[in-house]
């Protein structure tokens, strides 16, 4: 009996891996869709909100594989340029915290110069975090999703420092093992970010936004 449990436990984790792999390959194909520079926002928008709707229906092996590559396409689609638009504008943000960053050191600026910018990175990281999967949730204009996400960030810090050391853990595995970015380099750090999300708009009392799968 207990051999019977394992084994099934074995299978059970053995799919989710082969659908991790599958959503991880989406991902790639989909951005390359997009000719990489308009593919990669509008596909990570599509992985979560897969996802997302796979954790609604109580988890990844709940949903036919078929339903999941119908659901990927269909919010790569609707989502092309509302995602684009959003992924750049995170994009430049980023791009001026690193010339900011960048400007300090050379500048050799003080400690409280210092402490705003990296307030302002954790702030960011959270906007990072929390944006794709909340448009799974929430249908908001950018404004209102940055200040959403904000309030999200500054409410569960812990469980950003935590999702930022997986995360982390996550890239130096791929550093070391590059053989694991073509089948879980993003679909592995989605799943986890997507989960924890979860958790927190549960707990807030936010409705996931139901499409068919």
């Amino acid at each position: 009996m207990n051999v019977h449990k394992l084994g099934d436990r074995v299978m059970h984790y053995c799919d989710i891996l082969m659908r991790l792999a599958i959503l991880n390959l989406l991902w790639l194909g989909f951005t390359l869709l997009g000719l990489g520079l308009f593919g990669w926002a509008p596909a990570a928008q599509a992985l979560f909100r897969t996802m997302g709707q796979a954790y609604s229906a109580n988890g990844l092996t709940e949903v036919p594989l078929q339903a999941m590559y119908h659901q990927f396409r269909r919010s790569f689609k609707q989502e092309f340029i509302r995602a684009n638009l959003m992924g750049w504008g995170i994009a430049l943000a980023l791009l001026l915290l690193l010339v900011s960053g960048r400007a300090m050191i050379l500048m050799e600026t003080g400690l409280f110069p210092r402490m705003i910018l990296l307030t302002t990175l954790f702030l960011f990281l959270s906007v990072l975090l929390f944006s794709f999967p909340l448009n799974v949730y929430r249908n908001e204009s950018f404004v209102q999703m940055i200040r959403s996400t904000l309030t999200i960030g500054i409410a569960n810090v812990h469980l950003v420092v935590v999702l930022l050391f997986v995360l982390g853990s996550s890239v130096i595995l791929c550093v070391l093992f590059p053989g694991l970015i073509l089948f879980y380099g993003i679909s592995v750090p989605a799943a986890i970010v997507m989960k924890v999300a979860t958790h927190i708009f549960d707990r807030i009392g936010y409705t996931i936004i139901q499409e068919p799968m």
